[in-house]
């Protein structure tokens, strides 16, 4: 018997020595000081009272719900439970992980399309996404359960042991050096916003808000050209699916009320992806399959909240704080009944941009082909019915070139090589008003 207590305790002993030596060595290594997720997973945490309302995602949801507007219009405690990327498996440990410490009545989850995984989670290479939020998570059998199956077993060590990320910095004295300093300053002791750039900072419960609107005078936008296409390549049987129904089934057998969202995104982005308005009909038919109430706010009437209005935008995908205080307040009236549906959304994008008048917002690209061309396409509002003409004028020249006619439809491919003045008209196909705009290439 004594053999058998003293075996158990030499193995214990081994186990908190292993454990002990993985802490000391994280601590060295494992560069997390400008480190979003560390902060906000701190603060879901260390929570001083029931978080009540959840709004999980990407970037897309991080930057969209500023959670001191919404605490007020909600009347709730609100956290915003996003990473950056966030897959859907990343969104149910997170929403599992929560709700197991507080009494979650409502949660909003974005199903933006950028994140969805065509592939099952075992052919993962880039494993980023994950770590933002496994790194932070507490032992658990959650986060046993999300490392697992987030990738193949190539990727455990990296996964469990987040200092084997660093390990060749094991012996430059010069990085442990300046880690250890970094990680004894209060900023990093207090868990307080690190400043990289000064535009971006944390409001706290999640929110990360930026200062800076984009440009009236900007013309390109590389993430509105190729269509969206993930809805045609998801598998039925394929791991997004499958958690997308657990987290459906997890909310249920906890009571907390699911809805899914769509986050809304710049106008002039959406109207260069095409099929936009069919990927968010696919979502509202798995929702609508899954039972689960789904709300695309692209969809909102510009009197409410414009999404034409760059002064909303920081990029060409994400909201500002100044956007985000407006769009979290209309998201909290309607959901507190404040707006009427019927007021608040058009039925389709397309809907939305046909009640417009018509507008070239920009060139979607440029996108470099396998040939090594510069791919572009004009955004504009409508499909059909307008007109484009290009011409360039390569710097340090006065010669115009053509490279599209009227008629010849929005997609034009740029010269190699050279940088210089573009110039676009644009007019309606049975009008001859011509309007125009120009921009450096």
């Amino acid at each position: 018997m004594k053999q058998i207590i003293k075996r158990i305790i030499g193995v214990i002993l081994a186990a908190a020595l292993v454990l002990g030596i993985g802490v000391l060595l994280q601590y060295l290594l494992f560069d997390d000081v400008q480190s979003y997720s560390r902060l906000m997973m701190h603060d879901m945490y260390e929570a001083s009272e029931n978080l009540d309302v959840l709004f999980a995602g990407s970037s897309h949801v991080r930057r969209a719900f500023d959670t001191e507007v919404t605490d007020e219009v909600f009347g709730q405690n609100t956290f915003n439970l996003s990473t950056a990327s966030q897959r859907l498996d990343g969104s149910l440990a997170l929403i599992r992980e929560a709700c197991s410490l507080y009494d979650v009545k409502q949660v909003y989850l974005d199903l933006y399309y950028g994140v969805v995984d065509t592939r099952d989670y075992d052919t993962r290479t880039s494993m980023t996404e994950t770590y933002l939020v496994s790194d932070y998570m507490r032992p658990s059998l959650n986060k046993l359960q999300f490392l697992l199956h987030a990738s193949s077993m190539k990727y455990y060590t990296n996964g469990f042991l987040p200092f084997r990320r660093n390990w060749e910095d094991i012996f430059d004295l010069e990085y442990l050096t300046d880690l250890y300093e970094k990680k004894h300053t209060e900023t990093y002791l207090n868990y307080d916003w690190f400043v990289i750039d000064t535009h971006d900072y944390y409001g706290g419960k999640g929110y990360f808000g930026n200062t800076v609107a984009v440009s009236q005078d900007e013309r390109w936008n590389k993430l509105a050209y190729g269509e969206v296409e993930v809805q045609r390549k998801i598998k039925e049987d394929g791991d997004w699916m499958q958690t997308l129904r657990d987290i459906v089934s997890y909310c249920r057998r906890h009571s907390v009320e699911l809805t899914f969202v769509m986050v809304p995104e710049p106008e002039w982005t959406l109207a260069g992806k095409g099929d936009y308005q069919e990927y968010s009909d696919w979502i509202r038919t798995l929702a609508n399959d899954l039972q689960v109430p789904y709300y695309d706010f692209n969809l909102c009437r510009p009197s409410y909240f414009d999404t034409a209005d760059k002064s909303l935008f920081y990029d060409a995908d994400h909201l500002n704080d100044v956007g985000a205080a407006s769009f979290s307040r209309v998201f909290g009236m309607f959901f507190t009944g404040q707006i009427r549906e019927e007021d608040l959304f058009y039925d389709s994008f397309e809907e939305k941009l046909l009640d417009k008048e018509p507008e070239v917002y920009g060139i979607a690209g440029p996108v470099e082909s396998d040939e090594g061309e510069r791919l572009c396409s004009l955004i504009a509002n409508r499909s059909s019915g307008l007109e484009y003409r290009v011409t360039v004028t390569p710097d340090g020249t006065t010669e115009e070139k053509q490279i599209l006619d009227f008629g010849d439809g929005p997609d034009f491919i740029l010269p190699g090589g050279e940088n210089g003045t573009l110039e676009v008209e644009w007019k309606n196909a049975e009008s001859e008003d011509i309007h125009l705009f120009s921009c450096t290439y």
